[in-house]
This record gives C-alpha cells, sequence and structure tokens, in this order.
C-alpha cells in the first residue's frame, strides 16, 4: 500500500524505500521527529512526517500519505519508520543511507547532557520546531 500510494502521484519516483531499522523507529517515535543536528540530518530536510494511523493495509490512508510527502524525498513514518523517493534505486537507497546515518546520530546525540551548534540555534530561532520542542534544553 506505500509504494503503490507514492508510485501513482510521483511519476518522478522510480524507487520507494521503505525500512524499520532500530534507529529510524527511535527517531519516528520522537515527538519532535528528525531534528537537524547534523550536516547528515540537514541534507535530509525538509522531511516530511506522516502519522501513524494502523498497519498499512487500509486503502483510504494512500491519500493522507500522498499529501503528506508531496515533493518530499525523505520521510519519517511516525511510530513505524522512514521512507526515501528516487528516480533510481541507486538516489533512493543512497538517500536512505543518509537519512539513516541522520537517525542514528541524533540517538547517540540524546544520550548526551545537551546539544550545541549552529543547527539547534538556527532552527530554534527560525521556530521551525515550534511546538515539538517540549522537553528539549539548548545550550
Amino acid at each position: 500500500m506505500i509504494h503503490s500510494a507514492i508510485h501513482a502521484v510521483r511519476p518522478n519516483a522510480a524507487c520507494v524505500i521503505y525500512t524499520r531499522s532500530r534507529a529510524g523507529m527511535a527517531v519516528s517515535a520522537m515527538r519532535c521527529g528528525l531534528l537537524p543536528l547534523t550536516q547528515t540530518a540537514m541534507r535530509c530536510m525538509p522531511i516530511a512526517t506522516h502519522d501513524y494511523e494502523s498497519p498499512a493495509v487500509d486503502l483510504d490512508e494512500r491519500s493522507r500519505l500522498q499529501r503528506d510527502l508531496a515533493d518530499r524525498r525523505f520521510m519519517v513514518l511516525r511510530n513505524h519508520g522512514l521512507l526515501t523517493t528516487g528516480p533510481s534505486a541507486a538516489k533512493a537507497f543512497n538517500g536512505m543511507y543518509w537519512l539513516e546515518m541522520a537517525c542514528r546520530a541524533q540517538g547517540h546525540a540524546g544520550r548526551s547532557a545537551c546539544w550545541s551548534g549552529p543547527a539547534c540555534s538556527a532552527c530554534w530561532t527560525a521556530g521551525t520546531l515550534a511546538g515539538a520542542t517540549d522537553g528539549l534544553r539548548y545550550s
């Protein structure tokens, strides 16, 4: 259902990859989603999100999945996993590799006492994480 929904509206997406890696599922379960903490994460921006509805078998969910992905290459399926698209299998796989690395880095950074750097202050200032940063402290 996930793949057919994307292929139906994105002729430029010759390949759609969906994974449920440990790091991807962890980030998908975070209220804040993928944060622009690293250069690797920033290459995945802007990233789409799709809220979990149920196991992906309901055909009615396709229109909402299509709407949420829009023209983006990267998506976090909340409480589920990661999705990338590409004009070829190689480009979709490369995108998934970088998205996975960004999720792993965020997981490791989450173990530290604080996060710092231009990515955090820039996104905080721009308000791109407004409402999604409950409990996060930047220093």
